[in-house]
């Protein structure tokens, strides 16, 4: 490993060493395991195989990029310029400006960081492990990094997307899109990236022109799917249909059922019409949405599964092919997780969906004016999100949505979450407090895992400090 840069921390502590040991129940039941998983923090041992609201007793839930958010606004400046912010700038060109400090992490996603020479580092192991090709050499040009259920993925600058598996059960969906779904694949194999490639007419070939690959949540719990957005504004996805491990998912709709190998696109109508006009996507357990341009930018569609109603309809009935979400503005942020869904619309954030664990965060989640009556206390229609004395939660600048929860970044460093906290929870956005500390100068975050977001919170400080979720770890910087 290359020694530690300047703009890097002395390594103490890495206490992600919970890794589940796996195994597959049968009939669709999926027992948490993997003797190298993703350091999953477990809340849910097994996930029933039947589409019953029981399959989820709390279910809710997440990563969408739109065109704003490929520059974090997470990194915004103190109202003081920060040193690195200075002209000319202290940062390296392998660095980048984190608000107080030059860092070698330019982006993080559930296990992976992205390094600012375009490449990605996989940190939850006893030595991190820097993501490559076959021949050894380290992946290199990423552009966007997402993190899986036993894999994970990149856009890389020539518009390909590669896809690497983390633990021995890492492909068994064909997370990788690479064409094979082995039963089983060898360590040797780990952290080793393969192009995702699609299937026309029987000829393998490379998915290209990708603008985009899936973003706006961080659960990895169960997302054993990945999707890209071409630059013509098509959506092709890959890996399980439903990653609740249940029925009733329907991720793939031009109605050939099972995972896919290989990239396929996804429908707009029963007629074969290609959705388009994609700007980002967010995967759900049983559901999908997508911020696209429409009649205007910025509208958010979503189909699947709508147990809870995470499809934003005011009402439980699935759909095969998307349908608009009524939002009151033009979506930047779009988060989709375990039957519920955010998003944000300027710097506000609005949810829906599934609401038993706060994660739709708009008020005492019992109250008969916060839910509609039906399972999971649940909003089928969105509603903002707001702060214990009921104001809406302003000035959000990014969005991520957990498992069972979902933070908000706000303009002035502080981050607020709802949800999910570890064996509690808060109906509304309260400011973070992770290990006793106050989460108040934050540059970016993510999580990973079904745990709450005090358990499974990854972050990187203004000063350059990587956490997760108290402990500092050590950056591997090239």
């Amino acid at each position: 490993m290359a020694a530690l840069a300047a703009g890097c921390q002395d390594p103490e502590v890495n206490p992600d060493a919970m890794m589940p040991a796996d195994a597959v129940g049968g009939d669709g039941a999926v027992v948490l395991a993997d003797a190298a998983a993703d350091g999953m923090v477990a809340d849910v041992a097994v996930v029933d195989g039947a589409l019953a609201d029981a399959a989820f007793p709390d279910a809710m839930l997440p990563d969408a990029m739109t065109p704003d958010a490929m520059t974090p606004d997470a990194m915004v400046p103190d109202a003081t310029p920060a040193t690195c912010e200075t002209s000319p700038s202290l940062c390296t060109a392998d660095e980048v400006c984190v608000g107080e400090a030059c860092s070698c992490i330019e982006a993080i996603h559930g296990n992976h960081y992205l390094r600012g020479d375009g490449t990605v580092v996989y940190w939850n192991q006893g030595t991190p492990a820097v993501v490559t090709v076959a021949a050894g050499s380290a992946l290199s040009g990423v552009t966007e990094i997402y993190s899986g259920w036993r894999h994970g993925c990149a856009r890389v600058d020539d518009g390909s997307v590669w896809c690497w598996p983390t633990a021995s059960s890492g492909n068994s969906s064909g997370q990788l899109g690479n064409g094979s779904t082995p039963g089983s694949i060898a360590s040797s194999a780990f952290f080793i990236a393969t192009q995702v490639m699609v299937n026309v007419g029987g000829v393998p070939a490379p998915l290209s022109a990708v603008a985009h690959i899936t973003s706006g949540s961080s659960r990895g719990y169960l997302a054993s799917n990945t999707c890209a957005v071409r630059d013509d504004g098509t959506l092709w996805c890959w890996g399980s249909p439903d990653s609740s491990g249940g029925g009733g998912g329907t991720l793939f709709n031009d109605g050939v059922a099972g995972n896919r190998a290989y990239a396929v696109a996804i429908w707009a109508a029963g007629d074969g019409t290609l959705l388009n006009g994609v700007d980002a996507v967010s995967l759900g357990t049983r559901h999908a949405c997508a911020i696209r341009t429409g009649a205007s930018a910025g509208e958010v569609w979503c189909w699947g599964a709508n147990i809870g109603g995470p499809l934003g309809q005011g009402d439980q009935t699935g759909r095969t092919y998307p349908v608009k979400v009524d939002l009151p503005g033009p979506a930047d942020e779009l988060g989709a997780g375990a039957d519920a869904t955010c998003a944000r619309v300027g710097d506000a954030v609005y949810c829906w969906g599934s609401n038993n664990s706060g994660q739709v965060g708009i008020g005492d989640h019992t109250l008969p004016a916060n839910h509609d009556g039906c399972i999971n206390y649940c909003k089928l229609t969105p509603a903002q999100v707001v702060d214990g004395a009921g104001t809406g939660l302003s000035g959000v600048t990014s969005l991520n949505m957990a498992y069972l929860s979902a933070c908000a970044l706000r303009d002035d460093h502080t981050l607020w979450c709802w949800g999910r906290i570890t064996s509690s929870q808060t109906d509304w956005a309260i400011q973070a407090v992770v290990g006793g500390t106050t989460l108040d100068n934050v540059a970016m975050h993510t999580t990973q895992g079904s745990g709450g977001y005090a358990q499974s919170m990854l972050y990187l400080t203004r000063d350059d400090k990587l956490m997760r979720p108290n402990v500092e770890l050590t950056q591997v910087c090239p």
